[in-house]
């Protein structure tokens, strides 16, 4: 079942450095003019506006809040504004701004440019920390990237804004999760939100099954890291995933992932936006069609032994299916179903 939900996807945030566990793998930036993206986002705006209308509409452009670099300063204002449009239909009346991916900046730089997201609305910033000081910078692929997020952070609060922080739980974060609560804690005002998290099988973090914890890790976890887990989270083994029953299915329901890149942009300026979404749902149903099933991913490359921990039954299917196509490479849109290799 298609769910009423469109994201419009192209990549054209930059970050200053690539962390070995994004979600989005290599990056490859797709050169279409944001203006024209734009146009096609208010498009899809007015059309989501129309009477009797009930899809959601939400961009995806990557996880920097730089400035796309070479864009004239009258796109960056529409930028923002439809961001904020954006954010507004969503019920959410401030900004929220991600820390990670920014260029370095020195501390008196930084206070110049936290006051300006300040004056535009801004009032959350975020932070995601894999252990301090140099386990940090491993996983970040940035030396210093620890103290330049601790810094952020800090000139964040003294600007005004709420704080905000997720905590990647892997084997070798695991002996550092309690100092790194320290360093949270010395911040100028507390986090309001605070959370404990997996990474997820997708992107560049495939490549680092084995720093995935397990069950003896978890058993582990002091409360102080137990409480952060999310209650919708479900710190499950691979052996405690193949137990429980498969879900039904058919009853799920599939976000459509509208892509833009160089070949398509002409043919989604000229065609109307429903015509559009009638032919993604065709295609991401098509998709769909293509995927084996929970069932048979688990009984075909399931290890009834794993005892890896994943926060929920996709991250498993994403890494059986890898091993499915491996086995008996198919070709179809995996970009348009929920076991998408990247985000």
């Amino acid at each position: 079942m298609i769910a009423q939900s469109l994201i419009i996807v192209m990549r054209d945030a930059a970050c200053a450095h690539s962390c070995r566990y994004c979600n989005m793998g290599t990056k490859r930036h797709v050169k279409v003019p944001r203006a024209r993206l734009n146009k096609l986002i208010e498009r899809f705006v007015s059309w989501q506006g129309e009477p009797g209308n009930e899809f959601t509409v939400a961009v995806a452009s990557g996880y920097s809040n730089e400035n796309p670099k070479r864009e004239p300063e009258e796109v960056l204002r529409e930028t923002e504004r439809l961001n904020a449009m954006l954010l507004r239909r969503r019920g959410v009346e401030y900004g929220r701004l991600h820390l990670g991916g920014l260029k370095m900046r020195t501390a008196d730089e930084a206070r110049v440019w936290m006051q300006a997201q300040y004056d535009s609305g801004i009032r959350f910033a975020n932070a995601s920390y894999a252990g301090v000081y140099e386990i940090h910078d491993y996983w970040n692929r940035r030396p210093g990237d620890f103290q330049h997020l601790l810094q952020l952070q800090r000139i964040a609060a003294e600007t005004g804004m709420e704080l905000g922080q997720y905590l990647f739980v892997t084997r070798n974060t695991f002996p550092h999760l309690e100092p790194l609560l320290s360093h949270l804690d010395g911040l100028p005002r507390p986090a309001v939100e605070r959370s404990a998290i997996l990474f997820g099988y997708i992107g560049g973090a495939r490549d680092y099954e084995d720093e995935r914890i397990t069950e003896a890790h978890r058993e582990r976890l002091p409360d102080s890291i137990r409480r952060l887990i999310p209650e919708h989270a479900s710190w499950k083994s691979e052996r405690e995933w193949m137990a429980m029953e498969a879900d039904d299915e058919s009853k799920r329901r599939h976000q459509l992932w509208l892509i833009i890149d160089p070949t398509n942009i002409d043919w989604l300026e000229t065609t109307a936006c429903a015509d559009i979404v009638a032919d993604l749902k065709e295609k991401t149903l098509a998709a769909h069609h293509m995927l084996p099933s929970w069932a048979e991913l688990r009984d075909r490359h399931g290890d009834p032994d794993g005892v890896s921990i994943y926060a929920g039954r996709d991250e498993l299917a994403r890494k059986w299916l890898d091993r499915h196509l491996e086995e008996r490479p198919i070709v179809f849109e995996r970009r348009l179903t929920h076991l998408r290799a990247t985000f």
